[in-house]
């Protein structure tokens, strides 16, 4: 997550520098921010609002801010801490550009438009007619990998930072 203000808060997947990552502080502003402006009937700027609950960042994810890796908590209403960054990987992913339909054997996979899966790796097969075609072998967190073939209309491959977390961090906190 990147930003100093409420109005300039944006995230992204890739990294560009850890001494530029916004404060958690800054993020919990927005959250006071949509509390109050759901109190008075409009925002900061004076435009009448509809919402009636507050739209945490990355609600169903981890952020990684200045301070650590947060994640949004209902039951407290505010991000909990959740460990230290110990470093960052980067790895490729494939996004499904269009809905992906396949059959294995009997097995149907249906891949959905938007999502993103691990690239595990890439090779070389052939088609019926011996014509070279390459494949992607993408897996999903905690699944096999399967393989699929690379369709530029159908699947984008982009570049994405990981942050390395110790657990052993979390367990000293708890």
């Amino acid at each position: 997550m990147y930003g100093e203000k409420t109005n300039e808060l944006f995230r992204t997947m890739n990294l560009f520098g850890t001494n530029d990552l916004a404060s958690i502080e800054v993020l919990r502003e927005e959250i006071r921010e949509q509390k109050e402006a759901i109190k008075r009937g409009y925002d900061k700027d004076g435009n009448e609002i509809n919402a009636d609950e507050i739209l945490p960042w990355g609600e169903d994810e981890f952020i990684v801010c200045k301070e650590g890796i947060f994640h949004w908590d209902w039951e407290i209403e505010d991000y909990e801490y959740y460990g230290q960054v110990n470093g960052y990987v980067q790895k490729k992913i494939v996004t499904m550009l269009k809905y992906v339909d396949m059959n294995f054997d009997s097995e149907y996979i249906h891949l959905n438009r938007g999502t993103s899966y691990l690239l595990d790796g890439e090779y070389i097969s052939y088609d019926d007619q011996n014509q070279p075609m390459i494949m992607l072998a993408i897996k999903a967190l905690g699944c096999v990998p399967i393989s699929i073939p690379y369709d530029r209309e159908k699947v984008q491959i982009s570049q994405v930072d990981f942050a390395v977390v110790n657990l052993l961090d979390i367990e000293e906190i708890e």
